[in-house]
């Protein structure tokens, strides 16, 4: 099952940037871009990111989009 959850974040210099948690195969993946047309570069989730998408997630989990594993995983930090 493939899951892709964003949202925009600033950073230190007020910056926007979008933060996209992806989730396929078991694997659990960060990434980030700075605008529309740049690439996807690799992102190390902060503390903060990782609440957000344990909120997103749980919040899907309701809706029946995602599943309970995905939420397990998530919350122990993306370890087994």
């Amino acid at each position: 099952m493939r899951n892709k959850i964003s949202w925009w974040r600033r950073d230190e210099e007020g910056r926007k940037y979008q933060v996209q948690f992806r989730f396929f195969g078991g694997n659990l993946s960060w990434h980030r871009q700075m605008a529309r047309y740049e690439g996807w570069e690799p992102h190390d989730p902060s503390e903060e990111d990782w609440e957000r998408a344990l909120t997103d997630v749980t919040n899907r989990l309701r809706r029946g989009l995602v599943r309970e594993d995905l939420v397990e995983k998530v919350r122990n930090r993306g370890q087994e």
